[in-house]
């Protein structure tokens, strides 16, 4: 209650601030666009009127293109598409981005009890949702006990050392629920 309550009133100030700090003389500047299957908005305050819009778009595109060719299981060659047809048992060396975002899923997985597990992919595709093609019907309770047993975030080891990711079994990483916040994160 107490922390909501803090966190209420953080929320309240930094709105009272940014209103407080607009003036006549605040120029936006918005951008728009579609990546990793959603549209997005970005209003870019510049008070001092020194950026140029088509330069900061073409930033955002850039660092948003190579999150997507990262991160993507639509992209066949994205590098997380890459792990997931990588063979079992071997360690795959991945780009830094992708082992610091495996590396916090791997924590809320341990930290949720595997309610929030990324080797969920295969469920995800079983029931229409991810790259696979979509499916008339409901999947079957066999087939999705039978796909289950191919998730559970302890299948994947992670090495820090030499930044490689090993799959125990033929998992199939989903990065979706985590990627775009980090995304954002490094836009801003």
């Amino acid at each position: 209650m107490i922390a909501s309550f803090r966190l209420c009133a953080i929320l309240i100030t930094l709105s009272l601030g940014l209103a407080a700090c607009s003036n006549e003389s605040a120029h936006a500047i918005y951008i728009k666009g579609w990546t990793m299957g959603t549209h997005y908005h970005i209003t870019a305050v510049d008070p001092e009127q020194k950026l140029d819009a088509t330069v900061l778009k073409t930033l955002v595109e850039a660092q948003l293109s190579a999150s997507n060719a990262t991160f993507s299981t639509y992209i066949e060659d994205s590098e997380l598409s890459l792990l997931n047809q990588a063979p079992v048992g071997q360690p795959i060396p991945v780009s830094e981005p992708l082992f610091e975002v495996i590396t916090l899923a791997q924590m809320l997985a341990e930290n949720s009890d595997g309610a929030f597990d990324i080797t969920i992919g295969p469920v995800v595709n079983l029931w229409g949702f991810g790259p696979e093609p979509q499916r008339d019907a409901a999947p079957s309770e066999h087939a999705i006990a039978d796909i289950l047993q191919t998730v559970g975030y302890w299948h994947i080891v992670l090495d820090p050392n030499r930044r490689t990711v090993l799959k125990r079994t033929p998992v199939s990483l989903d990065l979706s629920a985590i990627a775009k916040g980090y995304a954002v994160d490094q836009l801003v």
